[in-house]
């Protein structure tokens, strides 16, 4: 399998978890500080609270974002005003994958405004300047990996998903707190697991060797095929609820070093008919891991990563994993029709430039085929 140059190891400098995690927020110098929080946790005070009650910031605004669950590019207006209004030092989300990086993408846009007459012109925004403002995330799903991300990933008007890259989109620190995902509804918390799990293995598999990285893939396979289940629970441990954050954050780090593949491709394709980009990805890595591993090289890859992450069955206990996932979702999904739109916009799509397989026409349709076979 060809390989490509090893990347530059990026790692958020300061991870805060355990008791009173939000003391580490006393820590932080700022005079302004803009704090988001998505709608699903908004009304939950105790969040808000264990923010404000922790900052020693002059200024401190909370902003309620107007969107729902999947903003795009052009719902940022009212957050890029909020920025300008009171043009913070310090800048605080809490939320899903979604709403992290409309604040990465606002974040950006609010100090480099040239960027703004080129966004319906094109689809990769290479950010290259540094962002001064501090940057804090509390991610409140397990499975975006956003968090531990140098990368934005937003919709167009028209459903066509945009990238902001750079190394300064990187938060400065990350809070896992079990508390703040203790209530998702299960079906929610499955979803963004299917998407950490899709991280894992496609970085894993990826033509970017990152020696380091890969071991993220295996910590976070691991701790996904231990906890998955319990953390479905009614009222999961709060210790469950952290080793799937973990999990979630080392799969960010995997995908941030070595991209992910065709089950996000496929995915992003899907989105564009209403389905989430989770139970999208839950449903196309067992189909892609099958199309995949007909290559001796990626069969080794993949039986590499389970075995090393305690599997015993190598790649069919991976498979067997991402099946019983995706069955978990319990959502029927229909297949689309396959016309040269869609077949440019997958193999255009930047997340499957280090697919190990060659993204083309006939590949697409064999995933497709295999992910509604069952």
């Amino acid at each position: 399998m060809l390989r490509i140059d090893t990347p530059p190891l990026r790692l958020n400098p300061t991870i805060l978890s355990g008791h009173d995690v939000y003391r580490g927020l006393k820590k932080i110098s700022g005079t302004r500080c803009l704090v988001i929080i998505s709608k699903s946790i908004f009304n939950r005070d105790e969040i808000s609270n264990n923010i404000k009650n922790n900052l020693n910031c002059e200024i401190i605004k909370l902003f309620d974002p107007p969107w729902g669950a999947n903003p795009n590019i052009s719902n940022l207006s009212s957050l890029i005003l909020s920025f300008e209004e009171i043009k913070p030092d310090l800048i605080i989300v809490a939320g899903g994958g979604s709403t992290i990086d409309a604040v990465k993408a606002a974040r950006a846009l609010y100090e480099m405004p040239e960027l703004l007459p080129d966004l319906t012109l094109k689809r990769t925004f290479k950010i290259s300047k540094h962002i001064k403002s501090k940057f804090v995330i509390i991610p409140s799903t397990i499975g975006t990996g956003s968090e531990a991300s140098t990368s934005a990933v937003l919709k167009t008007a028209v459903g066509d998903k945009m990238f902001f890259i750079g190394d300064s989109l990187l938060a400065d620190w990350v809070i896992l707190d079990p508390s703040v995902i203790e209530f998702l509804p299960a079906e929610l918390k499955l979803s963004t697991m299917c998407d950490a799990l899709a991280h894992s293995v496609e970085s894993y598999v990826s033509t970017i060797q990152h020696p380091i990285a890969e071991d993220f893939s295996v910590w976070a396979l691991n701790k996904i095929n231990l906890y998955w289940k319990k953390g479905l629970d009614s009222r999961p441990e709060r210790e469950v609820l952290f080793q799937l954050q973990l999990a979630a954050l080392y799969a960010g780090y995997a995908q941030n070093h070595m991209l992910v593949g065709a089950a996000h491709v496929m995915s992003h394709i899907y989105e564009k008919h209403g389905l989430s980009h989770g139970l999208a990805n839950a449903h196309f890595l067992p189909a892609t891991i099958k199309v995949n591993r007909k290559n001796p090289d990626v069969h080794h890859s993949y039986n590499k990563l389970a075995l090393a992450a305690g599997m015993v069955d190598g790649v069919d206990g991976l498979l067997q994993l991402s099946e019983k996932m995706r069955n978990g979702c319990k959502k029927s999904i229909k297949p689309i029709s396959f016309g040269m739109q869609e077949y440019m916009s997958a193999k255009t799509d930047p997340s499957g430039v280090c697919n190990p397989i060659e993204i083309g026409d006939e590949y697409l349709d064999n995933i497709n085929s295999e992910a509604f076979n069952e």
